[in-house]
């Protein structure tokens, strides 16, 4: 780890299942920005999922085993960074709680936690990262996620140059990492419809 000021934060990129499975490029893009703001990225291919689908179903016995194994991972890095909001959520909320009776493993799940950030606050807030202006680019709209809100409560727009549209339906949820991901169909469709009235 890390530990003069002149050195660049070592920091271990934790790709999540959802980057990994449809969207790699996120990844790769993530990797690339942490660079341009100084860092020294790692990804390390011991990483497996956070376990957040069994937790969120109450499988509290088969979701510890595997924030374990991301607990051993990531220590020695000086900062742990995921480009998905309810995974960083996930460690940094759930994992203490998840090890509320196993005093050691808790203490190692609070130091993980407390080093592990949302991509987009930790290039703004821990790394004052200013990306350069860009141009035609179109306006983005943005949709919260309940993790990302109260649990990470951090997602930063910081690329002025960029129209970010805050949506009527910012605060409903998608059921995205839910058990019952396809129970509410209608629910996705609406948003769905929402975001794009004249289709994709």
């Amino acid at each position: 780890m890390n530990t003069a000021a002149s050195q660049r934060p070592r920091v271990a990129l934790f790709v999540s299942c959802l980057v990994n499975v449809f969207r790699p490029s996120v990844a790769e893009a993530a990797v690339t920005l942490l660079e341009r703001a100084g860092c020294e990225v790692e990804v390390p291919l011991e990483q497996s999922c956070c376990g957040q689908p069994g937790y969120n179903a109450g499988a509290i016995a088969a979701a510890r085993p595997i924030a374990q194994n991301l607990i051993r991972c990531f220590e020695g890095y000086d900062y742990v960074v995921a480009p998905t909001g309810s995974c960083a959520g996930m460690i940094k909320a759930h994992y203490p709680r998840l090890f509320a009776d196993m005093p050691a493993w808790r203490e190692r799940a609070q130091a993980l936690a407390a080093r592990t950030h949302e991509l987009t606050h930790f290039l703004h807030s821990v790394m004052a990262y200013a990306p350069a202006t860009v141009t035609g680019v179109p306006p983005v709209s943005y949709h919260d996620s309940c993790a990302g809100n109260p649990e990470c409560a951090e997602i930063t727009f910081f690329c002025a140059s960029v129209a970010v549209c805050i949506h009527a339906t910012f605060f409903v949820c998608i059921f995205g990492n839910r058990p019952n991901i396809f129970a509410p169909s209608k629910l996705s469709l609406n948003l769905f419809q929402d975001f794009f009235p004249a289709g994709p």
